[in-house]
C-alpha cells in the first residue's frame, strides 16, 4: 500500500504503464490504526507517494486509485473519511464492507459489524457524498456508479463481483508470487489462511488450458450463477447483483449462497434499496445520471 514504494520502484512501474490502486481508510488517525508500519507514519507515506504518481501518471493519462476498507473503528468517522477522498483529490470512494479473509478473519472479533450497521454508515456516508455534490465538490461512491450503470446503461459495466456468473476464473486470476494461480484474489486470500480450496495450479506447471478447464472453475460458474440460485433467481434486484462463492463458502461452508443468513446479500439488498429511494428526489437523480454520464465517458476514473 505504498509504504514501501521509491523512486526505482516506481519508474519501472510507470515504464510498464502499470496502473496503482492502493488502500487509503481515512483520516490519518483511522489510516495508521488500521494499516500499523513498523517503519513510520503508513498514512503519511502513502499520502506522499499518492501525489506523486498522481502527477507522474497524469502525463499518460492514467488515474490512481484508492480503496478504503471499512471496519468497526470506521462506521462514526464517515464524514472524516469522504472528506479524506476529497482532499486527496480522487474522483470515487468505495465504501468497501469487510470480507472474512486474511486479516479481517483473525481479528474479526475486534472490526467485524453487522450489515445492518454497514448499511446505517453507507447511507449517513452516501448522503454526505450527494450534500458535497450540490455544493459543486465533484466525489462518486464506487458501488453507486457501479449499479447506475446497470440502470442507466444498455451494457453490463463487467464489475466482477456483481455479475452473474461471477468473475472467479472466467474474468480474472489472481498470481501469487510464487506462480501458483487462483480463481480470484479472494481465493488468493483464502491460501494464506492454509486453504487451498480455490488454487489452479501454478503457472510455471500448468497451461491456460488447464487452468480454464479446472473443475473449480467449472464449480464457481455454476454457484455463481444467479438464475439457477434458490431466491436469487426470482429476486428483484438480480439484473444489478452478483454472489460471491468463496465468501461463501468461507462464510458458510458452500459455495452455493445461503442466503436468508447471507450477510453479502444483506449489505447489497440494504444498497440497493436505499440508491432507488434517492432515486426518487430530481436533484439527486441528476446527480446520479452525471455520474453515470462520466464513467461512461471513461473508463479509468
Amino acid at each position: 500500500n505504498l509504504s514501501l514504494m521509491d523512486k526505482a520502484k516506481l519508474d519501472w512501474l510507470f515504464k510498464k504503464k502499470v496502473v496503482f490502486c492502493t488502500s487509503l481508510d481515512g483520516p490519518e488517525f483511522l489510516h495508521n490504526n488500521q494499516r500499523v508500519f513498523a517503519d513510520g507514519n503508513s498514512y503519511k507515506e502513502t499520502v506522499r507517494w499518492l501525489k506523486i504518481i498522481k502527477k507522474k501518471y497524469k502525463t499518460i493519462g492514467y488515474r490512481i486509485n484508492a480503496l478504503t476498507t471499512i471496519t468497526k473503528h470506521s462506521l462514526p468517522f464517515w464524514r472524516e473519511i469522504v472528506d479524506t477522498y476529497v482532499k486527496a483529490g480522487l474522483p470515487t470512494i468505495i465504501l468497501r464492507f469487510l470480507n472474512p479473509f486474511g486479516l479481517a478473519q483473525k481479528t474479526a472479533s475486534q472490526i467485524k459489524y453487522s450489515a445492518d450497521e454497514f448499511i446505517d454508515f453507507y447511507k449517513k456516508a452516501l448522503d454526505y457524498i450527494i450534500k458535497l455534490n450540490l455544493q459543486s465538490k465533484k466525489i462518486r461512491e464506487g458501488y453507486a456508479v457501479i449499479t447506475l450503470q446497470k440502470i442507466f446503461g444498455d451494457t453490463d459495466p463487467n464489475f466482477l463481483d456483481l455479475r452473474s456468473p461471477c468473475g472467479a476464473g472466467i474474468g480474472q486470476l489472481a498470481y501469487n508470487f510464487n506462480g501458483d494461480v487462483y480463481t480470484c484474489d479472494e481465493g488468493r486470500m483464502l491460501s494464506r489462511m492454509g486453504d487451498e480450496s480455490f488454487k489452479l495450479g501454478n503457472v510455471l506447471k500448468n497451461s491456460y488450458e488447464d487452468l480454464m478447464g479446472h473443475q473449480v472453475v467449472k464449480s464457481c460458474v455454476i454457484a455463481s450463477t444467479l438464475e439457477g440460485l434458490p431466491e436469487c433467481c426470482h429476486c428483484v434486484y438480480k439484473p444489478y447483483c452478483g454472489t460471491c462463492p468463496v465468501f461463501n463458502y468461507k462464510e458458510q461452508g458452500n459455495i452455493f449462497p445461503q442466503i436468508p443468513t447471507n450477510e453479502r446479500c444483506r449489505i447489497f439488498k440494504g444498497i440497493f434499496d436505499y440508491l432507488f429511494l434517492k432515486l426518487q428526489d430530481k436533484k439527486t437523480y441528476d446527480i446520479f445520471k452525471e455520474w453515470w454520464k462520466i464513467q461512461r465517458q471513461n473508463k479509468n476514473v
